[in-house]
């Protein structure tokens, strides 16, 4: 038991460190595909323990210098790796979230314009009951309003949509200049 087995157990506990930091970042990425609130709150755990153990791979290497050199340099590759496929990932979901964006602004728009072809229809039947004598039951002047007020909230929405995907769209721009310089 002496220096050399220090410094083998030393090197040793470096390297289960350092495959411990590769597996953790590992996890996380697998962790950040998921997308939920609880893989975000499991990734800050993750990433508390990597940290801890990268305080202690330094505290402990403080006589391996040039090991640690090689285990930052693994871990930097594998993070670049990893960036990567953290990038391929989001590129995935801006354009799944593009898809969705398109077809729940098509189905809104269908559903103004259907709700605005209904109207003339409802107001005509008041009309004519109205010119003969009769006042319309409350449901049919219910239905009226409900059906106007429906047309002002679809025009809103609608609006609300092309303004918040012209700011995404400006966003997507100005990143994407970002990245080419």
């Amino acid at each position: 038991m002496g220096a050399g087995w220090v410094a083998i157990t030393t090197i040793a506990t470096a390297i289960i460190v350092a495959v411990g930091t590769l597996l953790t970042s590992h996890m996380n990425a697998r962790q950040i595909r998921k997308g939920k609130e609880q893989d975000y709150a499991r990734q800050d755990a993750v990433a508390a323990k990597a940290a801890e153990a990268a305080a202690l791979l330094l505290a402990a290497q403080q006589a391996n210098i040039e090991r640690t050199d090689e285990v930052a340099r693994l871990a930097a590759e594998a993070d670049r790796r990893t960036g990567r496929r953290l990038d391929a990932i989001d590129a995935q979901g801006k354009i799944i979230h593009s898809l969705v964006n398109e077809k729940l602004t098509k189905v809104t728009e269908q559903a103004l314009f259907a709700t605005i072809a209904l109207l003339p229809h409802l107001e005509e039947t008041v009309i004519r009951m109205r010119v003969g004598g009769v006042e319309p039951p409350k449901e049919d002047l219910k239905r009226l309003e409900d059906t106007k007020r429906a047309i002002v909230e679809l025009k809103k929405v609608l609006e609300e949509r092309q303004k918040n995907q012209a700011e995404v769209d400006a966003n997507a721009k100005q990143a994407a200049g970002e990245n080419v310089t």
